[in-house]
Order: structure tokens, then C-alpha cells, then sequence
């Protein structure tokens, strides 16, 4: 069900705390049940340092883009340029290495507008493939990528302190 007071908005630097504090609680909420809590505390600490999301909006190191409803940030996606995985070969790609819906937004569409407004982006900047890493623990997300066209190609372990989960590896061709 799409909330009407929904907008996706690209992020400025301003809007780092709140991305920060999203993404520390929602990796917090996926993963709290295999990794232990130390592991989390520090990989959070780093992956989602205020500062340095502000650096990335600011210097356009990275792409950030936000949605609110009524004035909530109650979801966030990234996508930064990155090679892909040397098991697939086409170039430019881009990765989407983020994205995330607070859980009480959860069946609302709000991934939905994300994932539309980041590969809609991804078009304008003309890159050929966008490729993505996806816990295999999460069927909900993988079934969302597959609806936009994403196929797996491969997997690989993801890293978390002393932790190791399999994450799939997704692409998709884009046209342009």
C-alpha cells in the first residue's frame, strides 16, 4: 500500500545524522540475530559514521537518495560507482550498496519508490550494468530486485568483524 504523503528526494548534506541513525537501526534489526553485538557496534560505527555520509552527499562520492513521509525519513538508498565483481564483465557499473526501509514503513511501498528513483538515476548517469550485494537470508529484498529485473549471478562471503554471512550477488543490464 503506497502512502500519498510519500516523496523521494536525492539527500544533501544535511540529512546525514538521520541517515545514519537509519541505517545503524535497521542493519541493527536484520542482522542482531547472527552477528554478534560487539561485531555490530563496530561495523555500524564505521559503515554509518555521520561524517562520512555527509563527505560522500557533499563531494558526490556517492549518491544518496531519501524517503519521507510527512517530514519522516523512513528510508534511504545509495549507489556509488564501483567495479563489479570480476566474474562479470561490463563496464560502467555501479553498485547499489544501500537500501533500507525503517521497519514501521515496511509494506508500504517505500523500497518500492527507492529502488524506481535510484534505477531512474542510474539512467541519467549512463552506466551499464548496476549490481548489488543481498543477505540470502532475505527473501523479501531478493524478491523485490528479481521484480526490477535483477538476476543473480553469483555469491560471496560479506564480512562483519570475526562474522562471515553468504550475500548474493545481483545485476541488471541497463538500457539507455
Amino acid at each position: 500500500m503506497k502512502n500519498s504523503s510519500q516523496t523521494v528526494r536525492p539527500a544533501v548534506g544535511k540529512d546525514a545524522l538521520a541517515l545514519s541513525i537509519l541505517g545503524t537501526e535497521t542493519f541493527t534489526q536484520a542482522y542482531s540475530r547472527v552477528i554478534s553485538l560487539d561485531n555490530l557496534k563496530a561495523y555500524t560505527k564505521q559503515a554509518f559514521d555521520p561524517h562520512l555520509i555527509q563527505q560522500e552527499i557533499e563531494t558526490s562520492q556517492a549518491y544518496y537518495a531519501l524517503a519521507e513521509v510527512k517530514g519522516t525519513v523512513c528510508g534511504y538508498a545509495q549507489v556509488k560507482p564501483a567495479p563489479a565483481p570480476s566474474e562479470i564483465i561490463m563496464a560502467p557499473s555501479i553498485e547499489l550498496r544501500r537500501l533500507y526501509v525503517a521497519s514501521k514503513w515496511m509494506g508500504q511501498s517505500i523500497g518500492t519508490a527507492l529502488l524506481t528513483h535510484m534505477l531512474a538515476w542510474i539512467q541519467t548517469q549512463r552506466y551499464a550494468l548496476c549490481w548489488l550485494r543481498v543477505w540470502e537470508k532475505n527473501p523479501r529484498t531478493i524478491a523485490l530486485y528479481e521484480r526490477f529485473g535483477f538476476e543473480i549471478t553469483g555469491s560471496e562471503p560479506y564480512h562483519v568483524g570475526t562474522m562471515s554471512e553468504t550475500v548474493l550477488i545481483m545485476t541488471k543490464a541497463m538500457a539507455f
